[in-house]
């Protein structure tokens, strides 16, 4: 029975033990957490003066907090006359570097009053950091969503929402399956995510071997719904997608996605792209002559290399459509589709020859049908 206790008392030491070492001066990763913070403030001549660094047994979760100094070694102060605690709770993300995840930093009027929020006495145990960073972490950070939480559910829900599909291989009036996806990366902030991975089960790509990414970033609104941030009705297909992600890891700084999501939203619709619009759909000319065009909802306000020449370039677009198609889409909906709002799917083309009636043209159409019948992709 003593030898039991014994045992049982020596189990519950090493669950409440400190689990986080200190890292001497010279020791990997301290430069590197020290040069990110510094790199952070735009400061890489200064230097800090380390109250507290520790690292955890896996390497991979860091405990910082310090001061900086300038190259005569004097405390620097901040914008607000004061000295600037970096107090941080930091993750390795990988090819990424380290990433703060929680901020307790804090300003004080003099040096010698910085205390860090762990005193120097108190054991610093990874289960009480890591406690942090799950509660407080997407403040700061995109972090990985793992299975089995119902956010990854919603994101990739928004993901599925926007995808359309491989326009080189989809029929037009023929129902898709849902997608499920091979997901690589997936990492969320409070307002943005980021995803990258690929339709499970794809075919090939035509044009090449690789395999081919999603790139996505997504950003949630005031309804805490998330959207897409990409040029005007753009959404997300095979023909967009890269051969590898443009970031391999799942753990970033949110200014980074953020940005990501700022440069996407800004770029103009380029030729190629896959778009959903509205408007009324109208025939024109008669016989092998005739052709159909959308008049735009809301005209499209950037398509780079566009011809702007004539007043209403972007108002509307010609559809490349065979008669073949033209005649199923009457047979499903009626002639009552014509002059009546509808919904298009299709890739942006820039017009090219006295085929084309409209400066914007929408090829590889996938989907027109009544906007009653529901918007969307």
């Amino acid at each position: 029975m003593r030898y039991f206790l014994l045992v049982l008392m020596m189990i519950c030491c090493n669950l409440y033990a400190s689990d986080m070492f200190p890292l001497k001066p010279d020791e990997n990763p301290r430069g590197a957490i020290a040069l990110t913070l510094r790199e952070e403030v735009g400061l890489l001549n200064a230097r800090f003066d380390i109250k507290r660094i520790e690292i955890n047994e896996t390497r991979e979760l860091a405990y910082f907090c310090g001061l900086l100094k300038d190259t005569d070694g004097q405390y620097i102060k901040d914008e607000d006359d004061k000295y600037y605690l970096f107090d941080r709770i930091l993750l390795d993300s990988g090819t990424e570097g380290w990433v703060s995840t929680v901020y307790l930093d804090e300003e004080f009027s003099a040096p010698e009053q910085a205390k860090c929020h762990f005193a120097g006495n108190v054991d610093l145990k990874s289960q009480e950091l890591r406690a942090l960073v799950k509660q407080y972490g997407r403040i700061a950070a995109c972090l990985p969503v793992e299975k089995g939480d119902p956010l990854r559910t919603q994101l990739l829900d928004a993901v599925r929402e926007n995808y359309v599909g491989d326009l080189n291989r989809k029929t037009m009036l023929n129902n898709t399956p849902v997608p499920s996806f091979v997901v690589t990366q997936l990492c969320a902030a409070q307002k943005y995510a980021y995803f990258c991975g690929e339709p499970a089960n794809a075919d090939a790509d035509w044009y090449s071997q690789d395999s081919k990414k999603l790139d996505v970033v997504l950003q949630k609104d005031a309804n805490n719904t998330w959207w897409l941030p990409v040029p005007q009705f753009q959404g997300i297909s095979r023909q967009s997608s890269l051969a590898w992600c443009n970031h391999s890891t799942d753990i970033l700084p949110v200014k980074t996605v953020e940005e990501m999501a700022k440069k996407r939203q800004q770029r103009c619709v380029r030729e190629g792209d896959t778009v959903s619009l509205r408007g009324i759909l109208a025939e024109q000319k008669s016989g092998a002559q005739r052709y159909w065009v959308v008049k735009l909802e809301e005209p499209l306000t950037c398509v780079q290399d566009a011809d702007m020449r004539t007043a209403d370039w972007n108002g509307q677009v010609q559809l490349l459509l065979s008669d073949e198609i033209i005649e199923r889409v009457k047979v499903q909906y009626g002639d009552d589709l014509l002059n009546q709002e509808i919904v298009v799917t299709g890739d942006v083309l820039l017009a090219l020859s006295s085929d084309h009636h409209t400066p914007l043209v929408l090829e590889n159409i996938v989907k027109l049908m009544p906007v009653m019948e529901g918007p969307g992709w």
